[in-house]
């Protein structure tokens, strides 16, 4: 009996015209990412005809688009060696450095082993001034590292992002890969700015130099408080981290079951603070708050289908079950965003921020602010965190979409 299982197939990426003495003729060059994992780069002979798909990918390698005739010293490429399963590495030996290769694009290549380090390298390459194209090989927190690292919105710097993360939230909510390098144009987007009181810490250490200092954290994807922020935070302690893109469910499994960090087992239990700026917020106890800045977290999971083209909007849950939470959140933004269609439960509102306070919960981990992938923890009673969107022409950044 023959294999009626489809094999996976190569993923096009551009297609040129081989040129022959005199200059014309009918056949094509092919390049593909292999569906090896990681993929190679693969090149192939073609003709007519082609598919529309794939003579969409057409490029000139004599005349590629401004952002790869730059010089090796203004190209750069950052590998961040532990972002998601480790492939970063692979991936640029495997498939980007051939295609750069073959193009004839020479760049810088800079290697990361934390997400600080991508900042301090994105700090060093901006600091000269010029114009510079830097593709980052990591995941939502290593987009964070680079946006914070910028002095601000300039169209000197552009990124363009291989989503080599966990859950490559604002790759895939903006439809980013490699054919974004050879196909894409700078685009500007929106960012919002989370400012921390005094006190406050990340990862156990004190977030700002001195505690008697407010500090700040630049974000693109989602500011978020409640049961979002405790299983993102959950999911990056050393209990959970091991366990790849599984362990998010892990985590919410224990959330609500009540057992998470030591919990006693009594179920889920709403968040108590008080939040001002969202229009449902109307008392003091909370169980799923976010800021938006894209439509999913991943492909299928469309958790704010209004945030996109530029606008934020925030989605909110009151003082409901943990079930409800999961039936109506959950599951509706699996269905593509159906749970803002229940306006008795859900609030959903374009949002230019929140400011959250009075936080009294006794567990710390109820008290987590993440900021795209990074989780901040705010002092019980008087600590205080304050979220605005940044107007586009002042605070966006620019990205190869």
């Amino acid at each position: 009996m023959a294999d009626s299982t489809e094999k996976p197939t190569p993923t096009p990426l551009a297609i040129f015209r081989r040129q022959g003495d005199d200059g014309n003729t009918d056949d094509y060059i092919l390049l593909a990412a292999s569906p090896a994992s990681p993929p190679t780069l693969e090149v192939s002979n073609t003709s007519q005809p082609i598919p529309t798909a794939v003579w969409d990918l057409m490029i000139d390698p004599a005349s590629l688009p401004p952002h790869l005739k730059l010089p090796a010293s203004q190209i750069h490429v950052i590998v961040s060696t532990n972002s998601g399963l480790k492939t970063a590495e692979s991936y640029y030996s495997g498939l980007l450095s051939p295609l750069l290769s073959y193009l004839n694009i020479r760049h810088t290549l800079h290697t990361t082993n934390s997400p600080p380090s991508i900042s301090e390298t994105t700090a060093k390459i901006v600091s000269n001034g010029l114009e510079n194209l830097i593709i980052l090989l990591s995941g939502d927190t290593g987009v964070t590292e680079y946006l914070n690292s910028l002095p601000g919105a300039s169209q000197k710097t552009t990124l363009c992002i291989l989503p080599l993360g966990t859950a490559n939230a604002f790759a895939s909510a903006h439809h980013l890969s490699l054919k974004s390098l050879l196909h894409g144009k700078p685009i500007v987007f929106p960012t919002f700015t989370a400012t921390f009181s005094p006190g406050c810490r990340e990862h156990g250490e004190p977030l700002s130099e001195s505690l008697t200092k407010s500090s700040s954290i630049r974000g693109c994807v989602v500011a978020s408080y409640g049961f979002h922020a405790s299983i993102v935070g959950g999911a990056e302690t050393p209990e959970y981290r091991q366990h790849g893109i599984g362990k998010f469910k892990m985590v919410a499994e224990e959330i609500m079951k009540g057992t998470f960090l030591g919990g006693a087992g009594n179920g889920f239990k709403p968040y108590n603070a008080t939040v001002q700026g969202i229009g449902a917020a109307k008392g003091t106890k909370h169980s799923y708050l976010m800021l938006a800045l894209v439509d999913r977290m991943e492909p299928t999971f469309v958790i704010s289908p209004k945030s996109t083209d530029g606008q934020v909007w925030a989605l909110y849950t009151g003082d409901i079950s943990g079930q409800e939470m999961i039936d109506t959140v959950i599951m509706g933004a699996y269905a593509g965003g159906k749970h803002v269609e229940k306006t008795d439960i859900v609030g959903y509102e374009e949002s230019k921020g929140f400011r959250i306070e009075n936080m009294e919960d006794k567990e710390p981990w109820k008290r987590w602010v993440c900021v795209d992938g990074r989780f901040v923890e705010i002092p019980q009673k008087e600590g205080w965190v304050d979220v605005k969107v940044a107007a586009s022409e002042e605070g966006g950044f620019y990205v190869l979409a």
